[in-house]
Parts: C-alpha cells; sequence; structure tokens
C-alpha cells in the first residue's frame, strides 16, 4: 500500500515538475519573440500546426505582426497581422524577430507599397522577391529598414494615396488577370476572391477586412444604377461567398 502510494506522488510530482517546466519555456519564448516581420516573399498563414493544414491567408514581404503564443514544441507560432489583424499559425523559422519600439513605430509610420512585378530586397544574408503590393518598412532612397538593418530595394514604389481614382482600382484590378486562384492567397503569383480586393484597396490606400464576409459587412446598399466596383456572388446563406470588382 505505501509502495503505490509513493509511486503515485512520485508520478504527481514529476508531472507537475514537467508541467512547470512547459509553461516556464512557453514564457520565455514568449518573452523572446513578441514581434516579427516577414522577410520572405509569401508565407503561408495555416489553420493548423502542420504543413498540410489549411492555408487561411499569407504573409507578404513587409508584413508586421506580433507573436501570440507557441506550439509545445516551439516549432509553430501563432501569429496577428498588424494589418487586417488576422490570425494564423506560422513556422517559426519564417519570423524575422523585431524590437517592440521598431513595432510601434511601424505601425504609425505611413509605408509605400513595392509596385513592380516584382520588386527584389537584398542583404548579405538573402536576397528575395518582393510582390506587388508588398510593403517597404521605413523606405528611403532605395532602402528599408528593419530594426537597425538597412536592406536594398529595387524595384517601382507606390505611395498609396486613398483619394485616388476609381479607374486607378480597376487598372490595378487588372494587374492580377491571369493570376492561379489559391485558396488564402494575397500575391500576383496566387490569390482568392477576397485576398484580390483586399490588396486591390491595399494598393490605393484604402484598408479593408481579410475575408469576403467581413468586407461584405464593411460595404452600404446601393442601387444598381450606382454599381461600382465591387460586386457580390452569393449563395442563399447568409454570408458573403466571393467578392470581385465590376469593369
Amino acid at each position: 500500500m505505501l509502495k503505490n502510494t509513493w509511486k503515485q506522488s512520485l508520478r504527481f510530482f514529476a508531472g507537475l515538475v514537467l508541467f512547470c517546466l512547459t509553461q516556464g519555456s512557453e514564457a520565455l519564448f514568449a518573452q523572446e519573440l513578441q514581434y516579427a516581420i516577414c522577410l520572405q516573399d509569401v508565407v503561408p498563414v495555416r489553420g493548423a500546426t502542420a504543413d498540410s493544414g489549411e492555408q487561411v491567408t499569407q504573409l507578404l514581404f513587409g508584413d508586421a505582426f506580433k507573436v501570440l503564443k507557441a506550439s509545445s514544441d516551439q516549432s509553430w507560432i501563432y501569429i496577428e497581422n498588424s494589418y487586417d489583424q488576422y490570425q494564423g499559425w506560422i513556422r517559426r523559422n519564417q519570423a524575422h524577430p523585431i524590437s517592440e519600439t521598431y513595432y510601434e513605430a511601424y505601425l504609425i509610420q505611413h509605408h509605400p507599397l513595392a509596385d513592380g512585378q516584382p520588386g527584389q530586397a537584398s542583404w548579405p544574408e538573402d536576397t528575395v522577391a518582393v510582390p506587388l503590393g508588398s510593403t517597404l518598412p521605413f523606405y528611403e532612397e532605395g532602402f528599408i529598414r528593419v530594426n537597425n538593418q538597412k536592406i536594398a530595394y529595387e524595384g517601382k514604389v507606390r505611395w498609396a494615396e486613398k483619394s485616388v481614382p476609381s479607374h486607378q482600382v480597376l487598372t490595378d484590378a487588372r494587374r492580377f488577370l491571369s493570376s492561379p486562384y489559391l485558396w488564402g492567397g494575397k500575391s500576383p503569383q496566387g490569390v482568392d476572391c477576397s485576398g484580390f480586393t483586399q490588396m486591390v484597396y491595399k494598393m490605393n490606400g484604402i484598408s479593408i477586412p481579410r475575408d469576403s464576409y467581413q468586407q461584405a459587412e464593411k460595404g452600404k446598399e446601393i442601387t444598381l444604377a450606382d454599381i461600382s466596383p465591387v460586386i457580390w456572388f452569393s449563395s442563399a446563406r447568409a454570408r458573403s461567398r466571393m467578392p470581385g470588382l465590376f469593369t
């Protein structure tokens, strides 16, 4: 009887120690990586901690984000994109750490966008393609800045303004012609319907949510005579399913 009680107590304390170590490592992880930025052309954001998990959206080059938590093995992190507050899982090695000071400055700074097909960013460790519509953080005279590091950028630059004529929105929309459909995609290399509309409006200084039903809720009812330029394709279900641009 005493022997069994001793074994049970040992298991309990072993489990308690393991729990504390796990919690401690997660706390340490959160302390070490709270903010990061995407320095790859495209990073899939998934609904689960697996490469086979559904791609719910993407990070593009220059997207800054919060790190909310990590998987138990620390190989995946759950993030929130600063642009549209969309959340999901990415691989830990796809995050480039940034300081809280940099992140806060990033949020209030007006950054230009990549306007090429595509541009190119280069620094000693890497060279990457920069997709159309990507953010160019703290761009100045051919360089962007990440923390205290300067990264060379080659390509067209656009300073997006909200007061653009509607025909410019449609001109940018046509730049996505022939892009393959990709669920969760946001670049000309692969895009879905709501990613397409979000990116086209982003390029023209207008921020709209990521998903189609969210975009529909931001709109207002108009007459057929006033339609321009966003339209919706939907079934009888409550949520709008497919946004597009009317030309």
